[in-house]
């Protein structure tokens, strides 16, 4: 079984439940939700809109390959009404998103997928929920927890405050 960490976000319609739906499908195709963080309220990073985000980082035993659990993620999203526009490479507002934060110790660069997540020790709103369930993780690149992660982070992906804990 691979530890993998998933960050959840919407920021259209009612997010709370497009999350709630998309972690019901990870329940039924990717594996065991083993923790999840509490809800976080965040500003939209990379982009401007009115929209606020809900965020999430759920931590996942599953025995699916790194290559077949982006494929589910993939699929779960567009199911959720998820739509990528691959000829515009700018952030936007989004029924659902859920991005590999991490699987294992796993380390792949490729054009179509970057774990650990590329950006992610740049975004508190990943790394403060990312905290709430996993403190002592270790990044397997930049060799540090996740707490000295968020210690470092600059103030991108302001978190605004947390909705829900869990």
């Amino acid at each position: 079984m691979a530890r993998t960490f998933l960050c959840l976000g919407s920021n259209l319609g009612d997010s709370r439940r497009h999350l709630e739906a998309a972690i019901e499908l990870i329940r039924q195709e990717v594996g065991e939700i083993v923790a999840q963080s509490a809800l976080y309220q965040t500003e939209p990073w990379g982009f401007s809109s009115e929209n606020l985000f809900i965020n999430q980082v759920i931590e996942v035993e599953t025995s699916c390959s790194l290559f077949r659990l982006f494929r589910l993620i993939q699929d779960i999203e567009h199911r959720l009404g998820r739509t990528k526009n691959d000829s515009v490479a700018t952030y936007s507002d989004r029924i659902i998103d859920i991005d590999i934060l991490a699987y294992d110790d796993s380390v792949i660069n490729t054009l179509e997928l970057c774990v650990p997540h590329p950006q992610m020790e740049k975004r508190r709103f990943v790394l403060e929920p990312l905290c709430d369930i996993a403190p002592k993780w270790i990044h397997p690149v930049l060799l540090k927890s996740a707490h000295k992660l968020l210690e470092e982070c600059p103030d991108n992906g302001r978190v605004l405050k947390i909705v829900v804990k869990s």
